[in-house]
């Protein structure tokens, strides 16, 4: 449905700089959320619709004896229904345009001047799609839908992006369709650690779909079937520091004996320690420490060395002290060169799935820096991770790791996050701030709605109503690389992929085994 273009709505009455007062015209309907515009003087100003109330020039106790007259089925005969009661309009302006383009806003239209719904020709200054941006939907008016892309810009997506929205709100659609429109662009490279393996569409349509996913798509599980890769890491690519911030409960003597097999053993610290049954004799590593922390690797790892038959008994066979050398060094080179990986972590407990992107991720940070430091950076491609549940690694609690760190420092990199989360509260207020894109979706927690509004890039102090009221699929997306704060409506994702299939690929479903 597209909003109706050019209708009258009402007439400005009062208001100031902040918020203008319009008088609704008989017969309108003005949504909470609708954009509207008024003209004068050769320009435009843009408007939001922030709440709308009841009028009168009657004084309000009148009113309530009008009430109890019909309440009461009294007889009784309104005189000049029409002129003496309405419905007021609040709206916060958003952008002056003209024939320049657009700016803040910094004056008011004429008293009495008229207010109309937006189209689609109002909106003509904005960014389209193109190989420096990317269409996650349509502008929405209300719950109109215009026909006007709305785009981030590339560079957004190295500036963090933080998708933030309660449970069956339309967070994993919209990432599909944002990874979607990605797909072809080799200037944004892709990590998208999946935990419920939906991305890629291993049970139905998904980015396997895509007309570059050839090209562009590859795709790591530790099932044999319907894979590009075999999911494999050797153990000698991981670091006691790859554990930190992952692992739930470790403790400093824990992680001082980590440091101390590594700095005995190097690459084969973890074959030392998962294989010896005590301690070193030295007593610099405390058996209790050691038992426990041995017992937390085994678990992570899915692995217990079997001294008789002296070899590792792997549960998950993904840790392997056999293969798997150059998994890591792979990902990293094909997601700095444009390429979209999706990581299929499925089947994997959440300290495993987390110590998978924390190894990936941290690969990808230190690429990109030492790169930079050699001035070669702008030879490769930005990449950007999507971290689902963002909190369990993004939290006071959790401490630093290669997410914290590259939330932190990776736009100076190129590096950037697409974190996912139901719950920004428990998210670092730093880190909340380096995050430059936020895209809100409905959210009836007051607290995550404020929390939102307060680290917005906009002024969204009259939105609170605006945010709790979205339905499915809609949003707002607060950017420093936007006008103002966008309001969005996202296409289902089985229908947008629609116009980009072959009539034969449509509906396809790839069942594993």
């Amino acid at each position: 449905m597209s909003a109706s273009a050019g209708k009258t709505v009402g007439k400005i009455f009062a208001g100031d700089i902040n918020e203008i007062l319009i008088r609704e015209r008989r017969g309108c309907s003005v949504e909470l959320g609708a954009l509207l515009v008024s003209e004068f003087a050769g320009m435009k100003i843009l408007f939001e619709a922030v709440n709308v109330a009841y009028g009168s020039i009657v004084t309000l106790n009148e009113c309530i004896d009008i009430a109890w007259r019909f309440s009461e089925k009294k007889e009784y005969r309104l005189h000049e229904e029409e002129r003496k009661f309405y419905n007021v309009i609040h709206a916060r302006p958003l952008a002056v345009i003209n024939e320049n383009g657009f700016s803040k806003p910094k004056l008011i239209p004429p008293m009495f001047g008229s207010v109309r719904e937006i189209s689609d020709s109002d909106l003509n200054f904005m960014m389209r799609e193109n190989d420096d941006s990317v269409a996650i939907g349509s502008i929405r008016s209300g719950s109109s839908q215009l026909n006007t892309p709305a785009c981030l810009k590339r560079e957004a997506f190295t500036h963090h992006v933080l998708v933030a929205a309660a449970t069956g709100r339309g967070k994993s659609n919209l990432v599909k369709v944002m990874l979607w429109n990605l797909m072809s662009n080799n200037k944004v490279g892709m990590l998208i650690l999946d935990p419920h393996n939906e991305y890629y569409g291993v049970r139905g349509v998904g980015l396997k779909d895509h007309p570059d996913a050839n090209k562009m798509l590859v795709y790591y599980s530790m099932k044999n079937s319907c894979v590009n890769q075999t999911l494999k890491i050797n153990l000698e690519s991981l670091k006691p520091h790859h554990f930190y911030g992952v692992i739930y409960n470790l403790t400093d003597p824990q992680r001082d004996a980590m440091e101390i097999y590594y700095h005995a053993h190097g690459k084969k610290w973890l074959f030392r320690l998962l294989a010896d049954d005590k301690p070193p004799g030295d007593n610099k590593i405390n058996l209790a420490t050691f038992t426990a922390l041995k017992r937390k690797l085994e678990s992570v790892l899915g692995l217990r060395f079997d001294a008789a038959a002296n070899k590792f008994d792997n549960k998950l066979n993904i840790f392997v002290d056999f293969g798997g050398e150059s998994t890591v060094a792979d990902i990293t080179s094909k997601v700095t060169c444009g390429s979209k990986v999706v990581v299929d972590t499925s089947d994997v407990g959440g300290e495993t799935e987390l110590l998978i992107g924390n190894i990936l991720a941290d690969e990808i940070f230190k690429f990109n820096r030492n790169a930079k430091d050699e001035g070669k950076l702008d030879s490769f491609a930005s990449v950007c991770i999507v971290l689902e549940e963002a909190p369990r690694v993004l939290s006071e609690t959790e401490g630093d790791n290669a997410f914290t760190r590259i939330a932190r420092e990776g736009r100076k990199f190129k590096v950037g996050l697409i974190a996912i989360t139901q719950l920004v509260s428990v998210i670092p207020r730093d880190i909340l701030a380096n995050m430059n894109t936020k895209i809100i979706m409905g959210n009836e927690l007051s607290t995550e709605r404020r929390i939102l509004i307060e680290s917005a890039a906009q002024d969204l102090s009259k939105n609170d109503h605006i945010i709790a009221s979205l339905d499915k699929g809609e949003l707002i997306v607060s950017s420093i690389f936007t006008p103002f704060a966008l309001p969005v409506k996202v296409p289902l994702f089985e229908d947008y992929i629609k116009n980009f299939m072959k009539p034969k690929q449509q509906f396809t479903i790839d069942v594993p085994g």
